[in-house]
Parts: structure tokens; sequence; C-alpha cells
């Protein structure tokens, strides 16, 4: 185990968790003074945790209304940072984890509706206007059933949670977030400026799973790759237009320097 190179939760507007690496990705937080301080971490993975007893039910334990599993993690993830707790990755506290092959507790329906349902409510209860985002990627679950989650919203107001924006900003800052408020202009980084075309030489990250501090090249532009896509924010910033590139902005220190994402 490297301990200068400790992964943390993060997740991705699919509502799809991943693990983010602090040597590529700085995480959130101030920074570390040793490799054995704590990692905060924007969500985790729902498995393998510890918390106070009295907390985990003050906080709402888990939304008993979900099925199967999945989506439980992320739920929670979003309710301990918004209502005042946090989550961090401890580098000393080393559990080991088997993974079998097959699911012990088979699913009641579809695993799909299920992810529809459960990740539909978390959707409605703690993303606020950011859900949409969730939606253009899970255009099922925008009309799934999701359930009475009446209770849950309650449990937010008397817990006086903060807002999904104030998460983002103060918990996951790194991920942009595509609101069309935010964002200017999509498409590809084109020779004279940003458009949508595939004529031309284009920006290109080279890398469908980018890291910061990579260098960018020029390509023949191609709508179809998903690297060369970029978002012009309305903040002036130019970044990636899909996960993980869209935490990455474009750094130009002058014409002696090379263009690094």
């Amino acid at each position: 185990m490297d301990h200068r190179n400790i992964a943390y939760g993060v997740f991705d507007w699919a509502l799809t968790f991943r693990w983010a690496y602090i040597r590529s990705n700085p995480p959130p937080g101030p920074p570390r003074k040793h490799v054995t301080d704590p990692v905060q971490s924007p969500t985790m993975a729902g498995g393998l945790y510890s918390i106070d007893r009295e907390w985990f039910w003050k906080s709402g334990s888990y939304d008993n209304a979900m099925e199967g599993w999945g989506g439980e993690n992320l739920e929670m993830s979003f309710r301990l940072w918004m209502c005042g707790g946090s989550i961090e990755i401890i580098p000393c506290s080393i559990v080991g984890h088997i993974f079998r092959k097959r699911n012990p507790s088979p699913f009641k329906k579809n695993v799909i509706l299920i992810l529809r349902f459960n990740l539909g409510r978390l959707a409605e209860v703690w993303m606020d206007e950011y859900k949409e985002l969730f939606y253009e990627k899970n255009r099922g679950a925008q009309n799934a059933d999701k359930g009475d989650f009446s209770s849950r919203i309650q449990l937010r107001k008397n817990l006086k949670c903060k807002s999904f924006d104030w998460y983002l900003h103060n918990v996951y800052p790194s991920l942009t977030a595509p609101l069309g408020k935010f964002i200017d202009k999509k498409g590809v980084l084109m020779l004279g400026g940003v458009a949508d075309s595939q004529a031309g030489i284009c920006s290109d990250f080279l890398n469908d799973e980018p890291n910061g501090n990579r260098h960018m090249e020029l390509r023949a532009c191609s709508s179809n790759r998903k690297r060369q896509w970029v978002m012009l924010r309305t903040d002036g910033k130019i970044t990636g237009a899909f996960w993980p590139a869209m935490t990455i902005c474009l750094e130009n220190r002058g014409p002696s320097h090379d263009v690094k994402w």
C-alpha cells in the first residue's frame, strides 16, 4: 500500500461511485502534513466504515425504502456532509475485502430498475437543481417510480442541512457542474475558438482517463472522441465535458511553456 497515493471516494453525474488518487487528484480539505493524516473524502464506498452509533441514527441511518443495494453509499455521503458531518479515509486503518463471484442476496427485480429507484430517491431529496445533471445521464430514472420520500425531505429540514450547491463548492470543488447557467459553450476546442465541428485541428488530452499535469496536444477534430470535448464556463475557465476530464482545467503558462490539463 502506497501511503503517498491514498484513494478517496468521488462520483460522476451518472451517480457512479469512483476512486480518485491523491497523487494526481489532490483531495479536498487542508493540505496533509504527514502520510498518516486522514484524507477528506467526498463520498464513500459504503461497505466498510466506522461511525458513532448515536450520530448514525440521528443523521438518518439508511433510507429504508431503498431496494436491494446501490446508491445508499452516495445518499449517506451527501447527507453526512450536508448535515454537519464529514467522511475521512484513515490511511493506517487497513481492512481486507474479498469480492464474491456472485451476489449472495438475489435481487427481487431487475438491477437497472432498482438503481433507477434508489438513485432517483437520493437525487430528489439531496441534489436540489443539480439532480438535472443526473437525469441527463439517466433518463430512465427521471420518470421512474421513486416511492414516497417525504420523510427524507422532512429529515433534511429537521437536521437543517446545507444545500447541494454548498456540498459541491466546499466538499468536491474540483467537480464541474455543467448546469446551463454555468456553461457558456460546449464543443471541441478548435484553432480559432470553441466550436462544434469535426473539421480542423482540436485540442486533445490524449487520455480517456486524464490526470492532472498532463500535456495537451493537437489532433484532427472528432466529435466522437470524449477526450476532445470541452466546456467553456461562465467564469472563463475551460474544462473537459465528461468525467473525469470535467475535474481538470486547461492551463496555459505562456508561449515558452507547454499547455497542460
